[in-house]
């Protein structure tokens, strides 16, 4: 997906924002892909979006695997 724009999040990081291909929301990429590299972010893996993958959910690394959405 290509990048849209650049941008810097709250801690002064430089993102790059793309476009979910699968539900149409912004995302960010921290730290922000140069623009010579090519992008292999299509979707956004939020949770309720169709490209979400539980492998790949940073807050379910982060506690031990638990199941943070649902209890």
């Amino acid at each position: 997906m290509p990048i849209m724009r650049y941008d810097v999040n709250e801690f002064g990081t430089r993102v790059s924002v793309h476009i979910c291909r699968y539900c149409g929301d912004e995302f960010t990429v921290c730290p922000a892909i140069p623009v010579e590299r090519e992008s292999n972010f299509e979707g956004c893996l939020a949770v309720g979006c169709p490209s979400y993958d539980p492998e790949r959910d940073v807050d379910k690394l982060f506690d031990n695997g638990a199941d943070i959405y649902h209890e």
